[in-house]
């Protein structure tokens, strides 16, 4: 069984792999049948299935935001199968500015990989208003 920091670390390099378009790494640590859920109305809000449509999210995001999205977390709780990530998030697009504290969920599988993950907004209102 892998150890809580261990999801941690995996789910950073899981991101960073995404980010890199480098698929097999990040088949290492997200489950191909992955869901990923973004709350609210904003053209990022929807349920994401699959690494691909997860790193095409990833990818949107810093599109919107001319690579200036931002995560700074300060509180992390992790269990056996579980990561949850609250902290500032930031952004910059056409003008506006987004910083606003949130959390990240992301539920793994008994092989360790992410099956589920979502974003929670504290201020769902801001979060839509800034990706609008």
């Amino acid at each position: 069984m892998q150890q809580p920091r261990s999801k941690v670390r995996n789910y950073t390099r899981g991101v960073q792999a995404l980010s890199e378009n480098d698929l097999a790494a990040a088949r290492e640590i997200f489950s191909d049948e992955m869901v990923y859920r973004v709350p609210g109305k904003s053209p990022i809000a929807g349920e994401y299935h699959g690494i691909s449509e997860f790193g095409d999210l990833l990818k949107r995001v810093r599109e919107l935001s001319d690579g200036t999205v931002a995560f700074e977390p300060t509180v992390v709780l992790t269990d056996t199968n579980s990561v949850m990530m609250y902290g500032r998030s930031t952004a910059k697009r056409e003008g506006k500015s987004l910083e606003l504290e949130q959390a990240y969920l992301y539920l793994f599988d008994d092989d360790g990989k992410v099956v589920e993950g979502r974003t929670i907004p504290t201020d769902l209102y801001a979060f839509d208003e800034f990706w609008e």
